[in-house]
């Protein structure tokens, strides 16, 4: 179960001040895991010759996670650097920046910037890097084409994405993603009155997980706009 709530402490055209409250849970019967924060955010946006943007996000706060002894290692139990149980606080910091043009965008970011260790210092909580870009093509008055690229790591791990979007008239849209070369996905959605949109998408999964353990996940989103 995941719960976010934020509240805005200032806004104008060039920065945007708010707190973010967060709850995420593993298999609440158990209590398995519970993981709670306050986390507060800045933007700031620069505006650049030819309505281009620089902008720049700073994330600090506080997370309280807790496992107890019904936790379990997916693959074993014997491990003595994964704890049976833990209840500690973890600092949280993050930072990015994106650059926006007309038609295209290109952004850095990355989470955990100061480094955290837990279980008295027995392993760290991985710091990660996000590179992600995109470019939009106007074929004619009624369709454009968005292609965006999303890249992920850890320095260790890297996973990356790809999409590739078709809009008509600024309504109707369908699209395909793929990451590496483990999953693809098919979406398409629609958005009205300029407040509402509704999308659905169906990833294929061609990893091992699709020998028997999943064949695929179906996703329905709703969102609107409050102004």
């Amino acid at each position: 179960m995941q719960v976010f709530l934020s509240w805005f402490l200032y806004k104008n055209t060039r920065q945007k001040r708010f707190i973010l409250f967060i709850h995420d849970g593993l298999c609440p019967s158990l209590q398995i895991f519970d993981t709670y924060g306050i986390i507060l955010r800045l933007n700031l946006v620069t505006q650049l010759e030819n309505k281009n943007t620089l902008s720049f996000g700073l994330s600090l706060g506080l997370k309280s996670e807790k496992f107890n002894s019904a936790w379990i290692a997916p693959t074993t139990s014997n491990d003595p650097l994964l704890p049976k149980t833990l209840n500690t606080q973890i600092l949280v910091s993050n930072f990015g920046m994106v650059y926006k043009a007309e038609k295209f965008d290109v952004g850095l970011s990355s989470t955990n910037i100061v480094g955290i260790r837990l279980n008295n210092g027995s392993y760290n909580v991985a710091r990660h890097y996000y590179l992600s870009g995109s470019y939009n093509f106007n074929l004619n008055s009624n369709i454009l084409l968005r292609s965006q690229v999303l890249i992920r790591t850890d320095l260790i791990f890297s996973a990356i994405d790809v999409n590739l979007l078709a809009f008509y008239k600024k309504k109707y849209w369908i699209g395909i993603s793929g990451r590496n070369t483990e999953t693809i996905c098919f979406m398409a959605g629609i958005d009205f009155k300029e407040k509402y949109s509704l999308g659905y998408s169906y990833d294929l999964t061609f990893s091992k997980l699709n020998n028997g353990v999943t064949v695929g996940t179906h996703e329905f989103v709703l969102s609107f706009l409050l102004k």
